[in-house]
């Protein structure tokens, strides 16, 4: 089953509204470099960016906490530890 990463959907957005991530930064009222580091998966989504996310977007917070966690358990299963 393939794993939906959030950052790629982010990605897809972005594109699609035409929006740097300078954009995205300044809509969601973070530094630059937070989007960055989202979008280079140094960091996760965590709920205020979910809510931020899902304002931004008009998805709602709880889509991208679910994306969130979901991929995240994706990546895990089969494996004896996870982080």
């Amino acid at each position: 089953m393939e794993i939906l990463n959030p950052r790629d959907l982010i990605r897809e957005e972005l594109k699609a509204r035409n929006w740097t991530q300078e954009d995205l930064a300044q809509i969601i009222g973070r530094q630059a470099s937070y989007v960055n580091r989202i979008l280079s998966g140094n960091i996760g989504i965590t709920a205020r960016t979910a809510q931020e996310l899902g304002q931004a977007f008009g998805t709602g917070g709880m889509f991208w906490m679910n994306l969130e966690t979901v991929y995240k358990l994706r990546k895990c299963e089969g494996k004896r530890t996870c982080l």
